[in-house]
């Protein structure tokens, strides 16, 4: 059985990672299926096991009008001259009408969100409306539609009308020596309550509702903000204008020693600061799954997250929630945290220790059931 993995617009960050451990597992399940990936010609292939054919195509075929000329010609194409029995889009939208079963990977959740859309401008905005539609498209002829998590399957069956019963959640996967690191003490101040947030930087990510929190606190007491800190690993490559935004109302109001942007950091680096850190922030408006919130659990970092349906799927008990658009109740809840030192959190469930090897099979068996309908 030939699978054909089409993830052509995959580049780097947590699908990059996705995908070389997705494609890793699976070889080493030994399913006896060939599997080729379809991906852009900027992708570090050599990430993949040898058994792995690779079918590159142009960088410019991973977005726009070139991407859907490569969803519903090229891909046809391919599916027909390599003989693919099944083809698994691994980026949200694949071909409309492909010659073979089709699984869509549904990951991500800024198009169905509609609390995040009066944070982008109109150009963006009209950007989600159109990936909505192409998904749509994608999804009627799709035997199976994957997410990540349940609010994210709940989110796209609500918002496109699709029935529940052609959704599979199939949760991330994370190896155990994730863990195996040492404590960050250099970045962070001993005399202070130390708070993470791991993240890129994005609208959507409700740093703006943070910033207000902090000012807040220090309007009402300024002993208090004093005593703790924020270290986001935000880069103004992200989203420059954003960035620009935030770090101007951080210098207005004196924010300074409490808010600290350190930029983008290496997985070994990110590890040491989950275990340094005193806590988690997690204020973010919208995701599809929030490795930030699974990575600290596995740490057993207590988190402070925005009360949204996927932060209470992933984090539980780990953490104590706010008001999502409530900087008032964030600052509340931060002041709490720091007066008080919480540490009666619950941190064990089913998501911890599901490994890339359980993944694969459970994909597989997913793989197996669409085969053979």
């Amino acid at each position: 059985m030939r699978v054909l993995i089409h993830a052509m617009p995959t580049k780097m960050g947590g699908a990059k990672r996705h995908l070389n451990n997705m494609m890793d597992a699976l070889v080493r399940a030994e399913s006896g299926y060939e599997f080729i990936v379809l991906i852009n010609d900027e992708y570090d292939t050599s990430m993949f096991d040898s058994s792995i054919r690779v079918i590159q195509y142009p960088v410019a075929y991973s977005s726009g009008i070139k991407r859907v000329i490569l969803d519903n010609r090229e891909v046809n194409r391919i599916i027909e001259s390599e003989r693919i029995d099944l083809i698994i889009s691994f980026a949200n939208i694949g071909p409309f009408k492909p010659r073979c079963k089709h699984i869509l990977f549904e990951m991500n959740a800024l198009y169905f969100c509609r609390n995040i859309r009066p944070l982008y401008a109109f150009k963006q905005r009209l950007d989600f409306a159109l990936k909505r539609m192409l998904i749509r498209l994608t999804a009627r002829h799709a035997q199976r539609i994957v997410t990540p998590s349940r609010s994210l399957r709940d989110l796209i069956c609500e918002t496109l009308n699709i029935s529940e019963e052609r959704f599979v959640v199939l949760h991330h996967a994370m190896e155990p020596e994730f863990c195996d690191t040492r404590k960050d003490s250099e970045l962070f101040c001993d005399e202070k309550v130390s708070f993470l947030y791991p993240s890129h930087l994005a609208r959507h990510k409700g740093v703006h509702i943070l910033l207000e929190a902090v000012k807040i606190i220090k309007e009402r007491h300024e002993t208090v903000v004093d005593s703790f800190e924020v270290i986001c690993t935000f880069d103004r490559d992200d989203e420059p204008l954003y960035y620009d935004e935030l770090t101007r109302f951080i210098d207005r109001y004196d924010l300074q020693k409490t808010i600290r942007f350190i930029g983008h950091q290496p997985q070994d680096r990110i590890n040491s600061l989950y275990a340094g850190a005193d806590y988690m922030i997690y204020t973010t408006l919208c995701e599809s799954f929030g490795f930030s919130m699974l990575e600290a659990k596995v740490f057993h970092l207590p988190a402070l997250c925005s009360d949204i349906p996927i932060n209470r799927e992933i984090s539980k008990g780990s953490a104590l929630y706010y008001r999502w658009n409530d900087p008032a109740d964030l600052a509340d809840k931060l002041e709490f945290f720091v007066q008080n030192r919480p540490v009666d959190f619950e941190f064990e469930d089913e998501l911890l220790g599901y490994t890339w090897k359980e993944y694969a099979h459970r994909l597989l068996q997913i793989i197996e059931e669409v085969a053979h309908e």
